[in-house]
């Protein structure tokens, strides 16, 4: 019971803070939860109707008192919310023949407005609705109402009074204190708590976490099976109190929706327990490992260096949390079995500053230059410097552009591809929190990919060089990645002119066969060259397919005249570097080939001498 543990700790640990009324996601406290309001009416002081209003858009999401009894209900269980109901549930005179809804309400609230600790406007609301005109008045007063849209929007009541600055009912001090007083009278007996470790009133019916998906439940007490022989009641087998239950949910949904990633069918969040902002090692919008205000370097050193000096300012601020002992960060991962049934796919506690030097390691050794869009969308522009691919790159590389387009826009997380991209990120999760090696064939696929440009099409046809490009330099910082883990030599952008890797050395010589067609091509001509066209054969066949390739850029060598005299010289330079056995060998080239590709092309774009016919041409976008 770890998570809950931790979970109920941040929630004390958020007490006294303003966690539980900041606006937009409030942490919730135990006996109330966060609905959408549609209805707002209003009483006067005398408990006659005074008015009914929608809540504005902005202002719908309430935070009402609630029971476990009526937060597990599906269907109709005859168990209303205490205050704050559904239409149906509040107006009498909703329906002609169907009052169970009405009835139901109507004694529960009555059972509160018998305790002597009620407060007077309560039993004021429990007497209007009682006399069942509460649909004849508000369309009395105008107010347009419709059984069947507006019978499950939720109603919420208020009370004109001069005494009191809120005249919201489920937000009255006094009302709310009532309330938690009649809920902890309600509580059943007491067993010890899997949780707290002391005797405390038990929770059955534990609350939902999305939709109608829970955490911890258990068959009904009707089936013939429901412990398999092993226990004669649930509570041997998990025992939980309400106030444990309560915490650790409320505190997980806020987590969840402050700062947690919801998408694919998986959820995950990364918290201090502290409530120190933490970073999310699953963040699709970026590193935001580091600060926002820090402009992303262009070489790989500088890169290094404020991915370190990040690390170390975040460890700094988590070692002042070391005298409270709560300085631990968790990484919890959801996923819905059913629609009825949540489970924890992925756990794992670390020390924060343990937690920051693992981000730190993968930041560093998984980053090459990325071509990324930047600025708001009415000046976007396209940049390419050194950066972590993000998760969602990573996924795309490796998957292809276009399933993960469509695991992007599958909203019941249903499809092959959300599969796939929610298997591929609880592997990328493992890799940046647990430390472990990336996988081979996230890595082997990435490389297949970027290696078949030509597979980068629209659904008309037409070449997404953008796309591919993208994969391309993710996969050199994959490739990157896992030479670091295997103790090789890390290749980075800059051009190497004394490596003799015949893969690498293969990839320079297409690149120069690219740009030399690129240079070649007239203004506003651009289109695939041969090297792209034949770039898959080049990486299987690369002793056979050099020579071709070599004669097909024979007539862009003539048209560039002087100018190619600089390409004649580094292919030559190239080719010298060879090993005889490496040039006679026929086996396909490995991953190194692509960096040398992207370094070598990148050399000759950032030369300040260009060739004449590349002058007039920039990278095209």
């Amino acid at each position: 019971m770890g998570w809950m543990q931790r979970l109920c700790q941040t929630y004390d640990n958020m007490r006294g803070t303003d966690a539980f009324t900041e606006r937009g996601h409030p942490l919730v406290p135990a006996g109330f939860i966060e609905k959408r309001a549609a209805i707002h009416v209003t009483l006067t002081e005398d408990g006659a109707f005074a008015r009914a209003e929608r809540f504005p858009e902005d202002e719908q999401s309430q935070i009402i008192p609630s029971s476990p009894e009526a937060e597990a209900r599906v269907g109709f269980a005859g168990i209303p919310f205490p205050l704050c109901e559904q239409l149906r549930y509040v107006a009498g005179d909703i329906s002609e023949n169907d009052n169970l809804y009405y009835d139901a309400y109507i004694a529960d609230l009555s059972d509160w407005c018998a305790r002597p600790d009620a407060p007077a406007p309560l039993r004021l609301l429990r007497d209007y609705l009682a006399q069942r005109h509460l649909m004849t008045d508000m369309r009395a007063a105008g107010f347009s109402v419709d059984p069947e849209k507006d019978a499950k929007g939720f109603v919420c009541f208020s009370v004109e009074s001069y005494a009191v600055e809120d005249q919201a009912l489920w937000r009255r001090e006094d009302v709310r204190e009532s309330w938690l007083m009649r809920l902890g009278d309600r509580m059943g007996g007491r067993s010890l708590c899997y949780v707290e470790g002391i005797d405390l009133p038990a929770l059955e019916n534990h609350p939902k976490l999305q939709g109608n998906a829970k955490l911890i439940s258990a068959k009904d007490d009707k089936t013939v099976f429901q412990y398999r022989g092993r226990f004669e009641d649930s509570t041997q087998a998990l025992s939980v109190s309400f106030d444990a239950s309560v915490k650790a949910h409320n505190a997980l949904i806020w987590l969840l929706k402050r700062q947690g990633f919801d998408r694919y069918g998986l959820k995950v969040v990364a918290w201090a327990t502290s409530g120190h902002p933490v970073p999310s090692p699953i963040a699709d919008d970026g590193p935001d490992f580091l600060p926002d205000e820090a402009a992303p370097p262009d070489t790989f050193e500088a890169y290094g260096r404020a991915v370190r000096d990040a690390a170390d300012g975040l460890a700094q601020d988590f070692s002042a949390w070391k005298k409270e002992a709560v300085d631990r960060v968790v990484i919890l991962g959801l996923e819905a079995a059913t629609t009825g049934r949540m489970s924890i796919t992925y756990y794992q506690e670390l020390p924060g500053g343990e937690y920051v030097r693992r981000l730190e390691r993968w930041f560093t050794h998984c980053m090459w230059q990325v071509r990324r869009y930047e600025g708001a969308k009415e000046s976007r522009r396209l940049v390419q410097r050194v950066f972590t691919p993000t998760p969602l790159e990573i996924a795309a590389a490796a998957m292809g552009k276009r399933a993960a387009d469509i695991a992007l826009k599958d909203r019941l997380a249903e499809k092959s591809a959300t599969k796939l991209m929610r298997q591929t990120r609880m592997r990328l999760i493992k890799c940046v929190v647990d430390g472990m090696p990336i996988p081979h064939d996230i890595v082997l696929s990435a490389f297949r990919n970027a290696s078949a440009p030509l597979g980068y099409t629209n659904d008309d046809g037409r070449w997404q060089e953008g796309e591919w490009r993208q994969a391309l330099s993710t996969a050199c910082a994959l490739i990157r990645l896992e030479q670091a883990e295997q103790g090789e030599e890390a290749f980075d952008v800059k051009l190497n002119e004394e490596i003799r890797d015949r893969s690498y050395l293969y990839g320079r010589l297409l690149a120069l066969c690219d740009m030399v067609e690129f240079s070649a091509m007239d203004e506003g001509a651009y289109r695939q060259t041969n090297a792209i066209r034949y770039m898959q054969r080049f990486q299987q066949r690369p002793f056979e397919m050099w020579p071709r390739l070599h004669d097909l850029i024979r007539p862009y060598l003539t048209k560039l005249g002087p100018y190619s005299e600089r390409y004649k010289k580094l292919i030559g330079q190239v080719e010298v570097l060879f090993e005889e056995e490496d040039r006679d060998s026929r086996a396909p080239l490995d991953a190194k080939y692509l960096q040398g590709y992207y370094s070598q092309r990148q050399a000759l774009f950032t030369k300040k001498e260009e060739a004449k016919g590349a002058e007039n041409h920039d990278e095209p976008q």
